[in-house]
């Protein structure tokens, strides 16, 4: 089992961020090995913010996203884009391309190659993955590894109406950075 350095719903580890405050609450990947592309698309990027030093934190990794500070693990990958749009219901979104060299690359995202050379995924419960191009078998999800595959996750479950964390749309504030 390889270490998952980078979670693909946690905006600010493609940026070297270690404490990170933006996420996301859909994110769907797909890879194509033939072309050796990785698409991560991550719907609604929001935070919780619990103190005043988190908003300031949370200024500071905007800053570092803004300003395409990558992070060393992608130093290994071709090219690396990344597009923010928002969408009709004034979300911000983010897709995120990069190409890789080897499947080798994709083991800091907890992708490798299993024993019958599929490509593997651990499954943890929490980041709800779903796919229909892969097989769920025992804890890893299993791909082709000479055909397009996708998957999404939920990474960021909404708190219940009684909890105290509220989650926020990062748009707003994500608007005000970029003007300056």
């Amino acid at each position: 089992m390889v270490e998952v350095k980078i979670i693909f719903f946690v905006l600010g580890m493609f940026f070297g961020v270690n404490y990170c405050h933006i996420g996301s609450e859909l994110v769907t990947v797909s890879i194509d090995p033939q072309t050796k592309t990785m698409v991560i698309q991550q719907e609604n990027l929001c935070t919780i913010l619990k103190s005043k030093n988190d908003s300031l934190n949370l200024k500071n990794e905007i800053d570092t996203i803004i300003n395409n500070i990558w992070s060393p693990l992608l130093k290994k990958y071709k090219s690396k884009h990344i597009e923010f749009q928002t969408d009709k219901n004034n979300l911000l979104n983010a897709t995120i391309t990069l190409e890789y060299n080897t499947s080798k690359d994709l083991e800091d995202f907890g992708l490798d190659l299993n024993s019958d050379g599929e490509y593997s995924l651990i499954n943890i419960p929490n980041w709800n993955i779903q796919s229909n191009d892969g097989k769920l078998t025992g804890n890893y999800w299993n791909f082709e590894v000479h055909k397009r595959f996708t998957f999404t996750m939920r990474g960021i479950k909404i708190p219940s109406k009684t909890s105290d964390l509220k989650i926020e749309s990062i748009t707003d504030l994500w608007n005000e950075h970029k003007k300056r």
